[in-house]
């Protein structure tokens, strides 16, 4: 189902969001055409939302912190904010996240195996040589919470 949301969308950006996540209230800062604005800005094809802060912690082994400043007219059209701050990662996880699709059928697509008993796309996209951004700076809180769909009705 995830390649053919991929292979089939005909939209620039996709978000990708299982049916048992939650987002935690007031944690995001941005509207999404501003998200997707530094995405196409910054060349990133997965930018997700994590369920733990921000912080060196499980596959995340190394995230590196980068912070957009931007003023209205500049970088993102009428819009207007202070600062966008992302963590960069060798992570792309199934966490809810939006890709900048032809960019994604590009570089991570390809890299993506079908087969039986597969975890997800972290199997195949993580510690390969990909950048993925993570919302929100070092140490920032939890966006998003896992209501673990497999283990309740």
């Amino acid at each position: 189902g995830y390649i053919k949301a991929v292979t089939e969308s005909d939209s620039e950006f996709c978000m990708m969001l299982e049916h048992d996540w939650q987002f935690n209230k007031h944690l995001i800062k941005h509207s999404l055409e501003e998200i997707c604005t530094v995405m196409k800005f910054k060349d990133l094809y997965h930018l997700r939302f994590n369920k733990r802060p921000n912080v060196v912690s499980g596959w995340d082994i190394g995230l590196a912190e980068r912070k957009i400043k931007a003023v209205k007219g500049e970088l993102v059209g009428d819009s207007w904010f202070d600062e966008f701050s992302y963590c960069e990662t060798s992570v792309l996880s199934n966490n809810p996240h939006i890709i900048q699709t032809e960019l994604y059928r590009k570089k991570c697509l390809p890299l993506i195996e079908i087969k039986p008993g597969s975890k997800g796309i972290e199997e195949n996209l993580t510690h390969c040589g990909l950048t993925g951004a993570i919302y929100g700076g070092l140490n920032y809180p939890a966006t998003v919470k896992h209501q673990d769909g497999r283990r309740s009705r």
